[in-house]
């Protein structure tokens, strides 16, 4: 769960950044992060991240479920 909110908090970090982007920048630069980081403003932005353990086991059911009918799917076609 830690990596979940250490990266919707890198998002957060780098918002307005990532706004003024084309997508293709946006892609290119999250690949490669700034190497010098403000780190208590990083830090402070993943302690404001607040992920409910009910939503992320949702999550974790959901994407479970979606890749039971993948397989269910790609059996069905052979």
């Amino acid at each position: 769960m830690f990596a979940i909110t250490t990266t919707l908090a890198i998002l957060k970090h780098y918002e307005l950044e990532l706004k003024m982007m084309t997508f293709e920048a946006a892609v290119k630069f999250l690949k490669k992060l700034p190497e010098v980081v403000n780190e208590k403003a990083l830090f402070s932005a993943i302690e404001s991240v607040k992920i409910p353990v009910y939503a992320y086991q949702k999550a974790l059911e959901e994407q479970s479920v979606a890749q039971i009918n993948t397989h269910i799917h790609q059996a069905l076609l052979l």
